[in-house]
């Protein structure tokens, strides 16, 4: 399936402003302990073709619909009028997927104030930095909040591997949770840097977090071979990444991946499983957990789709849904 948003439409800006504060007012629930947060999600039917997010006092539009340039700004200025002191925009219309890289190169806003080059971000009592003007990504997916705190509020004394862990937000969550060993993969030393910047940010010593600059299918590889096992696992890739050195594709690799995963867990360990691929759909992606299972020569004691966020509502399109099950082992 091809994923094709409708255009936006050309709303005035004072219907843009009523939008997205109604979509707005159905999160307020959110604010009382997070301030980043999706304001607007892809599927839903105020502004099709549109996600705002919420980053403390900074909105960042995540433009789906190659929208034409005055459209853009009537949504800056909407959001300005909400309150939002400065608005940045991220075009995905050649790259709607997943990525955890592009360009380095610093963006001005689209309107309002430039926020701070690092700004402090705080999500159910968990502190992350962000960067909203530089490439596409911000450095934290809002939209698996609730799986952080999920892994938070069962990580006590156990270890845990967070694979592709980027900026480590997986990583924060289980050592605020209390978990005996967390081990961090990702080939970038960027998002290394970052990851332990966050775990400083939230009084969790660097030291005492296993980080590891690898590739996350090569380390699943050697870990095969070796007697150490996990009690929980991570794995949420990028649906496409290259580090000029090799290159990870969600379609071709993620079963592959899963079953090497399930064959590292210990009894009663779990795995979270998460792909923002919008070309897989929600049974195929549960299938594809179930094979990678059997495969690996694992019973499954349960496979538990969460729901969706509130800040996340499946829309029309549930292929624009980032899909996570959580599934455990016997």
């Amino acid at each position: 399936m091809s994923f094709a948003p409708r255009a936006l439409p050309q709303l005035r800006p004072d219907t843009l402003a009523a939008r997205l504060s109604s979509a707005h007012v159905r999160r307020r629930e959110l604010a009382a302990s997070n301030d980043c947060y999706r304001v607007h999600d892809l599927g839903e039917a105020e502004v099709p073709g549109l996600t705002v997010e919420r980053f403390g006092d900074f909105a960042v539009v995540h433009d789906y619909a190659a929208s034409q340039r005055a459209h853009l700004l009537a949504v800056g200025a909407a959001l300005l009028e909400l309150g939002a002191k400065g608005v940045y925009l991220k075009e995905r219309v050649r790259g709607g997927a997943r990525k955890r890289g592009g360009a380095r190169s610093e963006e001005p806003p689209l309107l309002g104030e430039a926020a701070p080059k690092e700004l402090e971000v705080h999500e159910s009592g968990r502190r992350y930095w962000v960067r909203l003007a530089e490439g596409l990504a911000t450095g934290l997916f809002v939209d698996q909040r609730e799986n952080r705190t999920r892994l938070q509020e069962s990580a006590a004394d156990r270890s845990v591997l967070n694979l592709f862990c980027y900026t480590g937000s997986f990583s924060v969550a289980a050592g605020l949770g209390g978990a005996r060993k967390v081990t961090s993969i990702d080939n970038s030393r960027a998002a290394l840097a970052r990851l332990n910047a966050n775990l400083r940010l939230n009084l969790l010593d660097p030291a005492g977090h296993r980080v590891l600059r690898a590739d996350a299918v090569q380390f699943l590889s050697r870990a095969a071979r070796g007697a150490e096992r996990f009690d929980v696992i991570v794995l949420d890739p990028p649906t496409f990444s290259s580090d000029g050195e090799s290159a990870f594709s969600v379609r071709a690799q993620y079963e592959t991946m899963a079953k090497d995963c399930f064959g590292l867990l210990t009894n009663g360990g779990r795995l979270l499983a998460v792909t923002n691929d919008r070309g897989t759909s929600e049974l195929e992606f549960r299938r594809m957990v179930e094979r990678a299972a059997r495969s690996a020569g694992r019973e499954l004691e349960s496979l538990w789709k969460p729901p969706p966020p509130l800040d996340c509502p499946l829309g029309e399109d549930a292929s624009t849904a980032t899909k996570s099950l959580w599934a455990r082992v016997r």
